[in-house]
């Protein structure tokens, strides 16, 4: 399985870069993200690379995408 995917995984690592972004999402938000699919800001995808939020949800969630 490594040799079939690793090399794919690499070569999307090259062309990635990361976004920081503070996002307002509530519970609903929350519960319908999906880590596996795109998601589509200003003109580009991203994968979620990692979500920190704080519940019940007063603030903004942190949100940081590959």
């Amino acid at each position: 399985m490594a040799a079939q995917y690793w090399q794919r995984t690499e070569a999307m690592k090259a062309t990635a870069f990361y976004l920081k972004m503070d996002l307002m999402l509530n519970e609903s938000d929350l519960a319908q993200l999906d880590f596996g699919i795109k998601y589509h800001l200003n003109g580009l995808d991203y994968l979620i690379a990692s979500l920190t939020a704080e519940l019940p949800i007063s603030l903004l969630t942190h949100t940081l995408f590959p």
